[in-house]
Protein backbone atom coordinates (compact mmCIF):
# COMPACT_ATOMS: atom_id res chain seq x y z
CA UNK A 1 0.00 0.00 0.00
CA UNK A 2 2.84 2.36 0.87
CA UNK A 3 4.57 1.67 -2.49
CA UNK A 4 1.31 2.25 -4.34
CA UNK A 5 0.90 5.56 -2.55
CA UNK A 6 4.38 6.69 -3.63
CA UNK A 7 3.66 5.62 -7.21
CA UNK A 8 0.50 7.71 -7.29
CA UNK A 9 2.41 10.68 -5.86
CA UNK A 10 5.19 10.28 -8.44
CA UNK A 11 2.64 10.07 -11.27
CA UNK A 12 0.90 13.22 -10.03
CA UNK A 13 4.20 15.11 -9.89
CA UNK A 14 5.12 13.93 -13.39
CA UNK A 15 1.83 15.16 -14.80
CA UNK A 16 2.29 18.51 -13.07
CA UNK A 17 5.81 18.88 -14.49
CA UNK A 18 4.62 18.03 -18.01
CA UNK A 19 1.79 20.56 -17.76
CA UNK A 20 4.29 23.25 -16.75
CA UNK A 21 7.08 22.40 -19.19
CA UNK A 22 5.07 21.84 -22.38
CA UNK A 23 3.43 25.30 -22.47
CA UNK A 24 6.80 26.90 -21.75
CA UNK A 25 8.39 25.01 -24.65
CA UNK A 26 5.53 26.01 -26.92
CA UNK A 27 6.05 29.65 -26.02
CA UNK A 28 9.83 29.61 -26.55
CA UNK A 29 9.18 31.55 -29.76
CA UNK A 30 8.14 35.16 -28.96
CA UNK A 31 4.57 36.06 -29.85
CA UNK A 32 5.91 38.92 -31.97
CA UNK A 33 9.41 39.46 -33.31
CA UNK A 34 11.27 41.46 -35.92
CA UNK A 35 13.96 39.90 -38.11
CA UNK A 36 16.19 41.17 -40.96
CA UNK A 37 17.63 38.48 -43.28
CA UNK A 38 21.33 38.87 -43.89
CA UNK A 39 21.87 40.72 -40.63
CA UNK A 40 24.44 39.71 -38.03
CA UNK A 41 23.63 39.64 -34.33
CA UNK A 42 25.39 41.98 -31.91
CA UNK A 43 25.18 40.10 -28.61
CA UNK A 44 26.26 43.13 -26.59
CA UNK A 45 23.42 45.33 -27.83
CA UNK A 46 21.02 42.41 -28.49
CA UNK A 47 20.42 43.73 -32.00
CA UNK A 48 20.40 42.31 -35.54
CA UNK A 49 22.55 44.65 -37.66
CA UNK A 50 22.74 45.00 -41.45
CA UNK A 51 24.80 47.63 -43.25
CA UNK A 52 22.26 49.01 -45.71
CA UNK A 53 19.31 51.39 -45.98
CA UNK A 54 17.60 48.90 -48.31
CA UNK A 55 16.62 45.64 -46.67
CA UNK A 56 13.75 43.26 -46.04
CA UNK A 57 11.86 43.53 -42.76
CA UNK A 58 10.09 40.46 -41.38
CA UNK A 59 7.34 40.79 -38.79
CA UNK A 60 6.75 37.36 -37.25
CA UNK A 61 3.72 36.33 -35.20
CA UNK A 62 3.69 33.02 -33.31
CA UNK A 63 1.75 30.74 -30.96
CA UNK A 64 -1.69 32.41 -31.24
CA UNK A 65 -3.89 34.71 -33.30
CA UNK A 66 -2.75 38.33 -33.00
CA UNK A 67 -5.06 41.13 -34.08
CA UNK A 68 -4.64 44.59 -35.60
CA UNK A 69 -0.85 44.36 -35.72
CA UNK A 70 1.00 47.55 -36.64
CA UNK A 71 4.57 48.65 -36.82
CA UNK A 72 5.62 52.12 -35.76
CA UNK A 73 8.55 53.66 -37.60
CA UNK A 74 9.99 56.31 -35.30
CA UNK A 75 11.96 59.10 -36.99
CA UNK A 76 13.73 62.29 -35.86
CA UNK A 77 11.39 65.22 -35.24
CA UNK A 78 13.72 67.67 -36.97
CA UNK A 79 14.33 65.81 -40.25
CA UNK A 80 12.38 65.29 -43.47
CA UNK A 81 12.58 62.00 -45.30
CA UNK A 82 10.65 59.12 -46.83
CA UNK A 83 10.24 55.40 -46.21
CA UNK A 84 9.29 53.21 -49.17
CA UNK A 85 7.34 50.09 -48.15
CA UNK A 86 6.66 47.24 -50.59
CA UNK A 87 4.72 44.15 -49.48
CA UNK A 88 6.76 41.01 -50.22
CA UNK A 89 4.72 38.37 -48.35
CA UNK A 90 1.35 38.37 -46.63
CA UNK A 91 -1.88 40.28 -47.10
CA UNK A 92 -3.95 42.99 -45.48
CA UNK A 93 -7.72 42.50 -45.61
CA UNK A 94 -10.48 44.92 -44.68
CA UNK A 95 -13.37 44.09 -42.34
CA UNK A 96 -15.27 42.42 -45.21
CA UNK A 97 -12.34 40.12 -46.03
CA UNK A 98 -11.41 41.99 -49.21
CA UNK A 99 -7.67 42.01 -49.91
CA UNK A 100 -6.41 45.59 -49.66
CA UNK A 101 -2.64 45.08 -49.82
CA UNK A 102 -0.65 42.10 -51.06
CA UNK A 103 2.78 41.28 -52.56
CA UNK A 104 4.08 43.98 -54.92
CA UNK A 105 1.82 46.62 -53.36
CA UNK A 106 4.09 49.62 -52.81
CA UNK A 107 3.73 53.03 -51.16
CA UNK A 108 5.86 55.82 -49.81
CA UNK A 109 5.53 57.11 -46.26
CA UNK A 110 5.97 60.88 -46.27
CA UNK A 111 5.13 63.35 -43.51
CA UNK A 112 3.30 65.59 -46.01
CA UNK A 113 1.13 62.89 -47.62
CA UNK A 114 -2.67 62.95 -47.46
CA UNK A 115 -3.43 60.29 -44.85
CA UNK A 116 -7.16 60.40 -45.54
CA UNK A 117 -6.43 58.46 -48.75
CA UNK A 118 -5.11 55.42 -46.85
CA UNK A 119 -6.77 54.74 -43.47
CA UNK A 120 -4.08 52.15 -42.66
CA UNK A 121 -1.29 54.71 -42.30
CA UNK A 122 -0.95 57.64 -39.93
CA UNK A 123 1.73 60.09 -38.87
CA UNK A 124 2.31 61.73 -35.49
CA UNK A 125 4.62 64.74 -35.29
CA UNK A 126 5.57 64.05 -31.68
CA UNK A 127 4.20 61.32 -29.43
CA UNK A 128 4.14 57.64 -28.41
CA UNK A 129 2.14 54.88 -30.17
CA UNK A 130 -0.91 53.49 -28.38
CA UNK A 131 -1.71 49.77 -28.28
CA UNK A 132 -5.12 48.12 -28.54
CA UNK A 133 -5.89 48.33 -24.81
CA UNK A 134 -5.22 52.08 -24.76
CA UNK A 135 -1.82 51.82 -23.09
CA UNK A 136 1.26 53.45 -24.58
CA UNK A 137 4.27 51.53 -25.85
CA UNK A 138 7.25 51.63 -23.48
CA UNK A 139 9.48 54.57 -24.47
CA UNK A 140 12.58 52.45 -25.28
CA UNK A 141 14.64 55.61 -25.14
CA UNK A 142 13.03 56.63 -28.44
CA UNK A 143 9.49 57.85 -27.76
CA UNK A 144 8.09 60.43 -27.68
CA UNK A 145 9.20 61.41 -31.16
CA UNK A 146 7.79 61.65 -34.68
CA UNK A 147 6.57 58.31 -36.02
CA UNK A 148 4.61 56.62 -38.80
CA UNK A 149 2.09 53.98 -37.76
CA UNK A 150 1.68 51.31 -40.44
CA UNK A 151 -1.20 48.84 -40.09
CA UNK A 152 -0.39 45.30 -41.30
CA UNK A 153 -3.46 43.42 -40.03
CA UNK A 154 -4.08 40.14 -38.24
CA UNK A 155 -1.61 37.28 -37.84
CA UNK A 156 -2.74 33.65 -37.76
CA UNK A 157 -1.05 30.29 -37.10
CA UNK A 158 -1.11 28.65 -40.54
CA UNK A 159 2.65 28.73 -41.19
CA UNK A 160 5.66 27.28 -39.43
CA UNK A 161 7.87 30.05 -38.02
CA UNK A 162 11.06 30.04 -36.00
CA UNK A 163 12.65 31.82 -33.11
CA UNK A 164 15.32 33.91 -34.83
CA UNK A 165 18.13 33.76 -32.31
CA UNK A 166 21.86 34.62 -32.40
CA UNK A 167 24.20 31.85 -33.53
CA UNK A 168 21.27 29.74 -34.69
CA UNK A 169 18.86 31.84 -36.72
CA UNK A 170 16.56 28.89 -37.29
CA UNK A 171 15.73 28.20 -33.66
CA UNK A 172 12.68 26.69 -32.02
CA UNK A 173 9.69 26.21 -34.36
CA UNK A 174 6.11 27.32 -33.75
CA UNK A 175 2.86 27.85 -35.63
CA UNK A 176 2.44 31.43 -36.75
CA UNK A 177 2.68 33.79 -39.71
CA UNK A 178 5.36 35.94 -41.33
CA UNK A 179 4.71 39.17 -43.22
CA UNK A 180 7.63 40.57 -45.20
CA UNK A 181 8.28 44.10 -46.42
CA UNK A 182 10.97 45.55 -48.66
CA UNK A 183 12.07 48.79 -46.99
CA UNK A 184 14.02 51.71 -48.45
CA UNK A 185 14.76 54.79 -46.36
CA UNK A 186 15.87 58.18 -47.64
CA UNK A 187 16.56 61.42 -45.80
CA UNK A 188 16.30 60.23 -42.18
CA UNK A 189 19.37 59.87 -40.01
CA UNK A 190 17.73 56.98 -38.16
CA UNK A 191 14.49 55.02 -38.01
CA UNK A 192 13.42 52.83 -35.10
CA UNK A 193 10.73 50.19 -35.71
CA UNK A 194 8.64 48.19 -33.24
CA UNK A 195 5.72 45.83 -33.97
CA UNK A 196 2.78 45.54 -31.58
CA UNK A 197 -0.81 44.96 -30.73
CA UNK A 198 -3.03 42.39 -29.07
CA UNK A 199 -4.57 38.96 -28.67
CA UNK A 200 -7.79 37.92 -26.94
CA UNK A 201 -7.47 35.87 -23.76
CA UNK A 202 -9.82 33.02 -22.83
CA UNK A 203 -11.78 35.38 -20.57
CA UNK A 204 -12.31 37.71 -23.58
CA UNK A 205 -9.89 40.25 -22.17
CA UNK A 206 -7.47 42.02 -24.49
CA UNK A 207 -3.77 41.49 -23.84
CA UNK A 208 -1.31 43.71 -25.73
CA UNK A 209 2.15 42.61 -26.82
CA UNK A 210 5.13 44.04 -28.69
CA UNK A 211 8.37 42.68 -30.16
CA UNK A 212 10.90 42.20 -27.32
CA UNK A 213 14.36 43.77 -26.95
CA UNK A 214 16.07 40.46 -27.78
CA UNK A 215 14.36 40.25 -31.18
CA UNK A 216 14.96 43.65 -32.72
CA UNK A 217 17.17 44.70 -35.62
CA UNK A 218 19.35 47.53 -36.89
CA UNK A 219 20.12 48.72 -40.38
CA UNK A 220 23.08 51.02 -40.80
CA UNK A 221 25.89 52.03 -43.09
CA UNK A 222 29.38 51.98 -41.55
CA UNK A 223 29.64 55.72 -40.86
CA UNK A 224 28.13 56.35 -37.39
CA UNK A 225 26.91 59.77 -38.53
CA UNK A 226 24.42 58.13 -40.90
CA UNK A 227 23.17 55.30 -38.70
CA UNK A 228 19.65 53.95 -39.25
CA UNK A 229 18.03 52.13 -36.37
CA UNK A 230 15.35 49.47 -36.52
CA UNK A 231 13.63 47.66 -33.68
CA UNK A 232 13.10 48.25 -29.99
CA UNK A 233 15.96 48.66 -27.53
CA UNK A 234 18.62 49.81 -29.98
CA UNK A 235 21.91 51.51 -29.14
CA UNK A 236 21.18 54.82 -30.89
CA UNK A 237 23.44 57.32 -32.58
CA UNK A 238 26.75 57.00 -30.76
CA UNK A 239 28.35 59.80 -32.76
CA UNK A 240 25.62 62.17 -31.61
CA UNK A 241 25.67 61.04 -27.98
CA UNK A 242 22.09 59.67 -28.18
CA UNK A 243 21.37 57.72 -25.00
CA UNK A 244 18.88 54.91 -24.46
CA UNK A 245 18.13 53.34 -21.10
CA UNK A 246 17.49 49.73 -20.06
CA UNK A 247 17.65 49.31 -16.32
CA UNK A 248 20.79 51.43 -16.05
CA UNK A 249 22.90 48.83 -17.89
CA UNK A 250 25.96 50.32 -19.60
CA UNK A 251 27.36 48.80 -22.78
CA UNK A 252 30.15 49.79 -25.14
CA UNK A 253 29.46 50.68 -28.74
CA UNK A 254 32.35 50.61 -31.23
CA UNK A 255 31.93 52.62 -34.44
CA UNK A 256 33.11 50.61 -37.47
CA UNK A 257 34.93 51.42 -40.67
CA UNK A 258 34.01 50.13 -44.12
CA UNK A 259 35.48 46.71 -43.35
CA UNK A 260 33.22 46.28 -40.36
CA UNK A 261 36.26 46.28 -38.01
CA UNK A 262 35.82 48.37 -34.88
CA UNK A 263 37.73 51.64 -34.71
CA UNK A 264 39.76 52.49 -31.63
CA UNK A 265 37.28 55.06 -30.33
CA UNK A 266 34.69 53.53 -28.00
CA UNK A 267 31.77 55.37 -26.45
CA UNK A 268 29.85 54.13 -23.44
CA UNK A 269 26.09 54.42 -23.71
CA UNK A 270 23.26 53.48 -21.41
CA UNK A 271 20.66 51.46 -23.28
CA UNK A 272 16.98 50.83 -22.76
Amino acid sequence: MQISKYKRLAATLLIAIVMIVIPNLALAVPNLQIYIPGATYDAETETWIIYSYDYQLWVVGANLDIYDVKFAAAVPTDEDGTIDVTWAQGQLCDTDGTVVKEPDYSETLDETMDYSVDPYISFCADGTPTMGDGSELPPHGVFPTSYYEYYIGDFGTTQEVQNYIPGDEWGDPADGEIKKFDISVDGYMWVDIVAYDHYIQANEKTHCIFSPFSHDGASTIPEPATMLLLGTGLIGLAAFGRKKFRGGKTVKYSPTDNSGIANSGIEELEVS
